[in-house]
């Protein structure tokens, strides 16, 4: 499994110690180093390769706002700060992937690292981990990767529908189609995105599912035939 390297930029020390407890239960990222000044940060990020940057705005000798600025370009990073109106600025700089409020959950911490990777790299998102966490009502499900048959959509929601029952998530089609693993997952139609691990029979317009059948849209048919052989490895399937 890569590990990503990360780089924690943090003023205070109890959310120094939070953050690194949260970084060492995600075992695809690598806790490289901590700091707490710019001028601390700024000599890692000149020196090393980082995948992850943590900034607090908050910092003894300069605000995180000067490093953000001083960069043209920074791996991608989440803002942690006590200050909701940090908010906006911090977005209108433009290098900003997701921003905590202190205190935050472990839960919304995962959201934010997984907005923040899945830009990292391009249209895929945390693909080593076995497991994704979704919005659903107030707060987050967690969903084994291998657990999902498909994903429908359901006006402005999705439904993940699983071996057993389906569930209503906060999410619309597009995002979740952003946040899965590519490696495994395909969008077949406007309204659908399939496990093609789970998939147990096609014919000319759909796709089964055990008892669920699933349509095939037109515009989705020769990718999902060049998908299949790519990770399938079979010859062409004229769908």
């Amino acid at each position: 499994m890569k590990k990503r390297k990360c780089l924690i930029v943090e003023n205070d020390l109890s959310t120094m110690e939070i953050v690194k407890s949260f970084v060492e239960m995600l075992p695809f990222i690598e806790l490289s180093i901590t700091c707490s000044t710019f001028k601390e940060a700024y000599s890692i990020l000149i020196t090393e390769k980082i995948d992850l940057l943590l900034l607090d705005i908050d910092l003894p000798d300069k605000s995180g706002f000067d490093l953000l600025n001083i960069f043209d370009s920074l791996p991608p990073t989440i803002i942690t700060t006590s200050h909701i109106d940090y908010a906006v600025k911090s977005y209108e700089i433009g290098k900003v992937t997701d921003y905590l409020l202190k205190p935050f959950s472990f839960d919304r911490f995962v959201l934010a690292i997984n907005r923040a990777l899945a830009i990292k790299i391009g249209h895929s998102s945390i693909i080593d981990l076995p497991y994704i966490f979704i919005k659903m009502g107030r707060g987050l499900r967690r969903f084994e990767i291998n657990e999902i048959n498909f994903i429908e959509a359901y006006s402005i929601y999705c439904k993940v529908h699983t071996c057993n029952q389906y569930y209503v998530v906060n999410e619309i089609i597009s995002e979740l189609e952003e946040r899965l693993p590519k490696s495994l997952f395909i969008r077949v139609h406007k309204s659908f995105i399939v496990n093609l691990t789970k998939v147990t029979g096609i014919d000319p317009k759909n796709i089964f599912i055990n008892d669920q059948e699933i349509p095939i849209g037109r515009t989705y048919k020769q990718t999902f035939a060049g998908f299949l052989r790519l990770v399938e490895k079979q010859k062409y399937i004229q769908v």
